[in-house]
């Protein structure tokens, strides 16, 4: 028996054999369940996957013989394969005990380094018998919810949902699952193909978690970081713990590279490195004091409103070149979250330590990851004055605390400054970091709804945020899934279309209420959404070969283009989209850094570079039809509609996304932590 989301209750007997005794995990793909095996009597894990079709059916079963065949001490043992249903089950070998990401979340000091010295040679020796199979497996997914302690202190590598033999691992290749973005290599995040090499960086960022006890700083901040010629925002383990021999701290740091070509060559190497780094290394050093261990914030440069910039020189034809890939950019630090340390320095001294731990630290649990580790490095903010406030309890929790600033500061809201070449003023802006309710963790999306409401998504996990056209804070809810939101976009009735690489989830804004789930026709989300004029929804599938997909309100297609840019006699694929009110489409290919023009139909009618652009580069059109670009590394480029440019808008930070409104104020979610309305100049 299975509940309307396809999930199996208790006592349900799957493929006449397998009892279900609970459900001990749950993805947006389908969920592990303890079960009985009723023929031979013993406890097993069953692991459904709510996908079907003959491309699944067959990359499933070739998936569930390659698996089958492991054996390692460090490795589940797979023992069945089938389908029934709407669903794919592997049967596993039920592992006892706890997975680490729990185990995190309940911990406030470090793992031992002996204790995880022992796991980290075992997790090694594990992937060295993975990588050496023929063809080689590499998980994609080694992250501390992926790990789990026995009851005899043993560690076991759980859930290949992301496993892929060597063949399906190239450049490319489009994971049916998804990541998780603190513990995924560049390469894996940007979608140009894993190798044996991105598992080790996805081990080293679970050891750094273990070792520090908060994840590491992901790999597009980092890289964002170095290609902006900032310090590379991870800090080096043994600083967090001086627990930790420096040579094994260097070791980790390599596996972290952010290019592959920097990280130890395979997880044999490593392994060897490991031991002889543990021999030279002070692996006895003292463990005194390990349960009040604080990292402490390094100093902070504040510096003046940024200037308006001319837009950077870029050479046509992309980024900059390796070793960093060019994705998102760096977080930066607000001017709120200083002022409360300030705050709670001067009240109440060395605790403000303490509290700026907590507020940089985000527990983990079961399938469910949380983001938002920041590096309070120099960064340019506007001098403010914090107002006096009731400093509550210094053990009061983070959320707590933010929650209380938030009600008696209100909404951080900056008077109207110039923006950019005289190109724009902003009428609005407010953004506080933080992780509760009214602060913004990692604002990527935007949409503005009909009454003028403001949502803000976070990159990740799943959290759309409401505040008012004021900028006040009003409800929010996070979606069900942990995988990254991509896109978000509201219509005309209200509905908030929130976007990830395997569905979309359509909200009532008003409410916050879950109306309908939509996917494309091969059962995929979309990398990319705006509403049309009509009110009908044009879409970027995810993972698809350049189309773009007309649906209407209710997810149903109603027109597919076929690998538009090839219309237009060039390689590439969608990015950004923007539409004006007479059926003409622009799709930005960010990697060529070109524009193309379209009709509703997909007949190409021009292009025009956009040499600033970089792969996370967004675009909008205002009511006059001038084409608004996100760049790389700041502001935004106007373009007027046959394609001169025509000023920049500055902003704080990266701008992330854009979105006009029915009054042609141009809203901007920025890396700084920032949302602005701006008054476009000519409106």
């Amino acid at each position: 028996m299975t509940t309307p989301t396809g999930s199996l209750e208790p006592n349900a007997l799957v493929h006449n054999r397998y009892r279900v005794v609970r459900q001990i995990g749950r993805g947006g793909m389908g969920a592990v369940y303890e079960a009985v095996d009723t023929r031979l009597g013993n406890t097993v894990a069953l692991k459904q996957t709510l996908v079907r079709g003959v491309q699944f059916d067959d990359a499933f079963a070739r998936e569930a013989r390659l698996l089958s065949s492991l054996r390692h001490a460090a490795l589940p043992v797979v023992s069945d394969y089938f389908a029934e249903g709407e669903s794919h089950f592997l049967v596993m070998q039920f592992i006892p005990g706890s997975d680490f990401g729990s185990l995190l979340a309940e911990r406030t000091a470090p793992f031992g380094f002996a204790e995880v010295r022992g796991w980290a040679d075992t997790l090694l020796d594990a992937l060295d018998y993975l990588h050496t199979q023929n063809p080689p497996i590499i998980h994609r997914d080694l992250k501390p919810q992926n790990l789990k302690l026995t009851p005899r202190g043993e560690i076991v590598l759980l859930d290949f949902g992301l496993a892929k033999g060597g063949d399906l691992a190239q450049a490319g290749s489009v994971s049916l699952y998804g990541y998780t973005p603190q513990y995924a290599p560049l390469e894996q995040i940007k979608g140009t193909g894993t190798d044996p090499r991105s598992d080790l960086y996805s081990l080293g960022a679970t050891l750094y978690a273990l070792l520090a006890n908060q994840s590491p700083v992901n790999a597009l901040e980092r890289a964002s970081a170095v290609l902006q010629n900032q310090p590379d925002p991870l800090q080096p383990l043994h600083l967090l713990n001086p627990q930790v021999p420096t040579p094994v701290s260097r070791l980790i740091s390599h596996c972290m590279a952010l290019n592959p070509d920097e990280r130890p060559p395979s997880a044999a190497a490593a392994r060897a490195e490991l031991a002889a780094a543990v021999r030279t290394g002070s692996a006895g050093a003292s463990t005194a004091g390990m349960e009040t261990i604080v990292q402490s914030a390094p100093p902070v440069t504040v510096a003046a409103t940024p200037r308006m910039a001319s837009p950077p020189a870029f050479t046509p034809g992309g980024p900059p070149p390796p070793p960093s890939v060019t994705r998102r950019p760096s977080m930066l630090v607000p001017a709120m979250v200083i002022g409360v340390a300030v705050v709670l320095c001067a009240v109440i001294g060395g605790a403000s330590a303490l509290l700026l731990r907590g507020a940089i630290t985000t527990g983990t649990s079961t399938m469910a990851t949380a983001i938002g580790e920041f590096d309070p490095t120099a960064f340019a903010i506007p001098s403010i004055v914090v107002p006096s406030i009731t400093i509550p309890d210094v053990n009061a929790t983070v959320d707590a605390v933010q929650t209380e600033i938030a009600i008696a500061t209100g909404p951080f809201i900056q008077p109207s400054v110039e923006s950019g070449t005289s190109f724009g003023t902003v009428v609005l802006q407010f953004g506080q970091e933080g992780t509760s309710d009214g602060f913004l963790n990692d604002p990527r999306a935007i949409a503005v709804g009909p009454d003028g409401a403001i949502y803000v998504a976070d990159y990740s996990p799943g959290r759309v945020q409401r505040f008012s056209a004021e900028g006040t804070f009003e409800r929010s809810w996070v979606l069900p899934d942990e995988r990254p939101i991509l896109a978000m976009t509201a219509d005309r009735e209200g509905l908030v279309y929130v976007t990830q690489n395997f569905a979309i989830s359509v909200f009532d804004g008003a409410t916050g209420e879950l109306v309908r789930t939509i996917t494309d026709a091969n059962g995929d989300g979309f990398e990319e959404m705006i509403t049309l004029g009509d009110g009908t929804l044009l879409g970027v599938p995810w993972g698809n070969d350049g189309d773009l997909v007309q649906l209407n309100a209710r997810g149903e297609e109603i027109n597919r283009i076929s690998a538009i840019i090839a219309n237009a006699d060039a390689d590439g694929s969608p990015s950004a989209l923007a539409a004006d009110g007479m059926g003409q489409i622009y799709v930005l290919d960010a990697d060529a850094q070109v524009v193309y023009l379209f009709s509703s139909s997909g007949t190409f009618r021009d292009k025009f570079s956009t040499p600033s652009a970089w792969a996370f580069s967004q675009m909008a059109m205002d009511g006059q039809g001038r084409i608004y670009v996100t760049n790389f590394p700041k502001g935004i480029s106007v373009f007027a509609p046959d394609g001169q440019l025509v000023g920049m808008i500055d902003v704080p930070g990266v701008a992330q996304d854009l979105v006009f409104d029915r009054e042609n104020y141009l809203y901007v979610s920025t890396n700084a932590k920032q949302i602005l309305k701006i008054a476009v100049a000519g409106q």
